[in-house]
């Protein structure tokens, strides 16, 4: 059991324990909410300030970076969860680690990233070294929230979530209230964001540190042991492949038209992308939390916590896709404007997209919690394989309504997949996920 969450739930009797962990899922709702709604304003900000030539150059040097990002991180972030929530790990070493990748592997990834932008003869290439810049502390502040969520300190997770999308949009009102926005000066918001992000996320791990070893009465530090750098990477490079796949068909269309279409006709898809992708904190936010209730039930109540869990998430991610179909022609024409009004349509696809992705989350949080994440790379790989060819092919035409219902042809076949899968392997399941 996690220190943290025995310390705090001890002596409460089951009303008690309900009522803690509703706390937790609400406080991660409100925070996910938040985030979604700041990077709605964010999208906002930026349409109106960048134009749709400058969003679209913005939107070039993002989903390449934000692709660097994920890969460099070698599936650490999942695995430096696993790790720890381990007592017998200190706490020092976790954060040697943490900070010692972010330089070695993030200094790589950002060495790499300049030399695409060179290559791909960017835009800007100031703006793509500042980006570089960035790559590093975005990724050290991605180990920090893993550690964060492997103390359980759940609180100051919650935090995490918007904390560098707030920091971000700030940035961005006063670069807009006493300059101009510009490419440079967003980038730049993204490069001050991402450092003070990490630095206040390092202040609640060691604190979180301290409150997990006070918890820890019991245990004498002499027993705790440092960390081995190779087991995280180790456990994390099982997980790069789905990763891939994952990453790669999230974000193939924005590669794909940035390669064939306009700066102009990626900035108005990227507005359209962002304003569909605003809710994705909450999404992920909530499948982790569902994650977790099915990692924790008892052997008695795991199935019908997976249905629960289900019928929570469909109802959720429902809403979210027919609200937002429904309200997006409105929301464009209202707060982005006219510049932006062929965004309408592919935002209105992407939302209905967000059903079948809903349910590929739930299902991937239910492999994960029996012990079956191989399911999840088979199915990211085969939506990714069915998908490839008809993202690449619209945005080869220019097509912004093609290139979007390809990516939700890609999410539905997703979900068919994994689903499938997942009732093969239903006869072979536990009744209750596998104790770690």
């Amino acid at each position: 059991m996690n220190l943290l969450h025995g310390a705090s739930t001890q002596g409460r009797g089951a009303f008690g324990f309900l009522r803690h962990h509703a706390g937790r899922a609400s406080g991660t709702l409100v925070a996910s909410l938040f985030a979604g709604g700041i990077a709605f304003v964010t999208a906002v900000v930026l349409a109106r300030g960048l134009g749709p030539e400058g969003r679209g150059a913005l939107a070039a040097l993002m989903v390449v970076a934000t692709l660097v990002i994920r890969f460099a991180l070698l599936g650490t972030d999942e695995a430096l969860v696993r790790v720890a929530a381990q007592p017998r790990y200190t706490q020092s070493s976790l954060l040697r680690f943490s900070v010692r990748f972010a330089l070695a592997i993030g200094g790589l990834a950002a060495a790499l990233f300049v030399v695409y932008e060179v290559l791909a003869d960017s835009e800007d290439l100031v703006a793509a070294l500042i980006v570089a810049i960035a790559i590093p502390a975005s990724i050290y502040h991605v180990l920090l929230r893993s550690h964060l969520l492997g103390v359980g300190a759940v609180s100051w997770w919650n935090l995490t979530i918007w904390l560098q999308p707030a920091l971000y949009f700030a940035t961005l009102v006063a670069f807009t209230l006493t300059s101009s926005l510009e490419l440079r000066t967003a980038v730049a918001s993204f490069l001050g964001s991402s450092v003070v992000a990490a630095g206040i996320t390092l202040v609640w791990v060691r604190r979180a540190a301290t409150m997990r070893t006070r918890a820890a009465h019991g245990q004498d530090a002499a027993e705790r042991e440092d960390v081995d750098p190779r087991a995280i990477v180790s456990f994390g490079s099982k997980l790069v492949g789905g990763r891939i796949a994952s990453e790669v068909g999230g974000r193939l269309d924005l590669l794909a038209l940035s390669w064939f279409a306009s700066l102009d006709q990626l900035g108005v898809y990227a507005v359209a992308s962002g304003l569909a992708i605003a809710p994705g904190g909450v999404l992920q936010a909530q499948a982790n939390l569902s994650y977790s209730r099915m990692s924790r039930s008892g052997p008695d109540d795991f199935r019908a916590v997976c249905r629960r869990e289900g019928r929570r998430l469909a109802a959720l991610y429902l809403s979210i896709a027919v609200v937002g179909a429904l309200a997006i022609g409105l929301v464009v024409d209202v707060v982005i404007g006219d510049d932006f009004a062929d965004a309408t349509a592919p935002a209105r696809i992407l939302f209905l997209g967000v059903a079948p992705f809903g349910l590929t989350m739930y299902q991937s949080a239910k492999a994960k919690a029996v012990g079956v994440p191989g399911v999840i790379t088979i199915a990211e790989v085969i939506a990714l394989a069915a998908a490839a060819p008809l993202i690449v092919y619209a945005a080869s035409q220019e097509s912004l309504e093609g290139t979007a219902a390809a990516v939700a042809f890609g999410y539905c076949v997703g979900a068919v997949g994994i689903s499938l899968l997942m009732r093969r392997e239903r006869d072979r399941l536990p009744e209750s996920a596998p104790s770690s």
